[in-house]
């Protein structure tokens, strides 16, 4: 996967005759084409001219990944050549130009493959991403508002809250959703979560991620540009908690989107990803059970203080020396309590505040999900829904596709890729509301 951080761009060139600048000219805007190892993967580069010179944009579509800016790109008349020094996966693109095409060699992902682009538009100006700061009580929120830039406002916006773990507005999947729906016309607020990034506040629980949530569409509300009848909210994952919290505690959100939204409380869904990780170490099923079994013993303890603290930790000792102790996702000893912020963290139900939403609903996930149950959670969320009267709920399982909606490996080596369709569905339901 690759990861996005704070990028500098280097301009290896400058334009100090006519030639280049009809060089240039050339080069600037849209294009598109493929990288070719066994199978095809699409891909896109925008050059663009601002004030620090010309820019390059490269997108892999097929994965979800927008608009990453090159740390270093070379021109020459006959050639270009474009590098991202990504911590996990650098690329490069070693192109040969013709009149209206540059192909040549690809680099990344430990790979090496051929790549073809065309140029199908001949300006391209960028998006507007836009630094702002809100507050919500004392935490202050930094974050990105990402514009359209040749359609004109004002936008429908999507404020979009995150999954769990200390996201910042650079995660990857996070920030490349907002650039594909801004450069369909949709404007999308990203933040850093409180406490993390450039964003203060700290004392995490689920209502102060939805307030969170709601002080971003209070933001947008106040902006020129934002059409304030039509802001929408959209989380994954650990989003699919808040977002219908934040929803049921502010009417001005006028749609949701959640992808991989659990049905059940955090506990519960930490008990289903413990099981599928030990399925998939083929561990026999006596062995599951008991772990299983620990976990609710674990659990009551940290809970409630309920049951002997010896024994447990014991028993957490001598299965600490299996070498699969990390897939049960229990605690090393000592034990310890929880305080009462992360018991009811963990013992958040999602249902009572789907059950109050009559707003425009589009939920997602993936059939192969091993951290949420799809099925089950398509089932409970619909009908929380249709219980609160709500007749308009699109709801869709992809197949063989996980929590992140990527699909899982099949036979044969592929490329890295999303769900069919479902960037899609997501660009097309947004715009029909």
């Amino acid at each position: 996967m690759l990861h996005q951080r704070c990028l500098t761009l280097f301009l290896l060139f400058s334009i100090t005759t006519q030639s280049n600048a009809q060089n240039v000219a050339s080069l600037l805007g849209r294009w598109s084409g493929k990288i070719e190892k066994e199978k095809t993967w699409s891909v896109g580069v925008d050059f663009y001219m601002n004030e620090n010179g010309v820019e390059a944009l490269i997108s892999y579509p097929e994965y979800g990944l927008y608009d990453y800016l090159a740390d270093s790109l070379v021109i020459t008349d006959t050639s270009v050549k474009i590098f991202f020094n990504d911590r996990s996966s650098p690329f490069e693109f070693n192109g040969i130009r013709g009149k209206k095409n540059i192909s040549g060699t690809w680099k990344g992902l430990g790979q090496v493959a051929r790549f073809s682009l065309l140029r199908y538009e001949k300006n391209y100006f960028g998006l507007r991403a836009i630094p702002v700061s809100f507050n919500n009580g004392d935490a202050k929120l930094k974050g990105t508002l990402v514009l359209p830039q040749k359609i004109r406002g004002p936008y429908p916006a999507v404020v979009q809250v995150h999954g769990s773990g200390n996201q910042t507005r650079t995660e990857d999947f996070y920030r490349s959703r907002a650039y594909l729906l801004a450069k369909n016309g949709i404007a999308v607020l990203i933040y850093d979560r409180r406490g993390r990034g450039e964003s203060s506040g700290e004392a995490v629980t689920m209502d102060l991620l939805a307030e969170d949530a709601i002080a971003g569409v209070k933001f947008l509300q106040t902006n020129e540009w934002i059409d304030k009848s039509k802001i929408g909210i959209m989380g994954f994952s650990q989003g699919g908690y808040v977002a219908p919290l934040a929803a049921s505690m502010n009417k001005d959100i006028s749609f949701i989107i959640c992808g991989a939204a659990p049905s059940i409380t955090p506990n519960e869904q930490n008990d289903f990803n413990a099981t599928n990780r030990l399925k998939r170490r083929k561990l026999p099923q006596d062995s599951i059970n008991y772990v299983m079994e620990l976990r609710n013993q674990v659990s009551k303890y940290q809970f409630s203080g309920e049951g002997d603290k010896s024994k447990l930790e014991s028993d957490l000792g001598n299965l600490k020396k299996m070498g699969w102790f990390s897939q049960t996702l229990l605690p090393s000893p000592p034990l310890t309590r929880y305080d009462q912020p992360i018991v009811d963290f963990l013992n958040f139900d999602p249902i009572p505040f789907w059950s109050k939403l009559t707003i425009p609903t589009l939920l997602l996930w993936g059939e192969m999900d091993e951290l949420v149950p799809a099925e089950k959670s398509k089932k409970e969320i619909v009908t929380a829904l249709e219980h609160a009267g709500n007749k308009n709920v699109e709801a869709r399982i992809f197949k063989n596709a996980g929590h992140g909606l990527a699909l899982n490996s099949t036979e044969g080596w592929d490329w890295p890729r999303l769900a069919e369709n479902y960037h899609s569905l997501l660009v097309s339901w947004i715009k029909h509301q």
